[in-house]
């Protein structure tokens, strides 16, 4: 996906098994320590075990994890793009590319959940805190 959208905005881009190149440039190899995987379960897990009404619990479970799929995707593709605009800036951008890309909007969706989850807490026993 990541390929085809770049390919969308006119870059010349080829793939072999798991490297992206933008032609005349460094390749990205996409790993699998890269694929957000780890993050989805740490994710899921988080949403799994506070409690909140399961439709929503499903709703925040599969739109959670397809956000972070294309929040990689789209990681992917500025990796690309950095190999081109920021070479010598690119083991630096790698490494803090989760505190841009993928800690702002599951740490917001985190927060959203346990929000909830006080919701139904307070609701199911009566009491209040506030």
């Amino acid at each position: 996906l990541a390929k085809s959208a770049l390919s969308l905005f006119g870059w010349d881009i080829s793939v072999s098994d798991r490297l992206i190149v933008i032609e005349g440039y460094r390749a990205v190899e996409v790993l699998n320590g890269c694929n957000a995987l780890s993050l989805m379960a740490l994710y899921s897990g988080f949403i799994i075990s506070f409690k909140g009404p399961n439709q929503k619990r499903v709703f925040y479970l599969l739109g959670g994890i397809g956000m972070i799929y294309f929040l990689n995707i789209f990681r992917i593709m500025a990796f690309s793009l950095a190999t081109v605009y920021f070479q010598p800036l690119w083991d630096t951008f790698h490494e803090f590319s989760p505190f841009l890309f993928f800690y702002p909007f599951v740490l917001w969706i985190w927060y959203k959940w346990t929000l909830l989850s006080e919701d139904t807490f307070r609701s199911d026993s009566g009491l209040s805190f506030y």
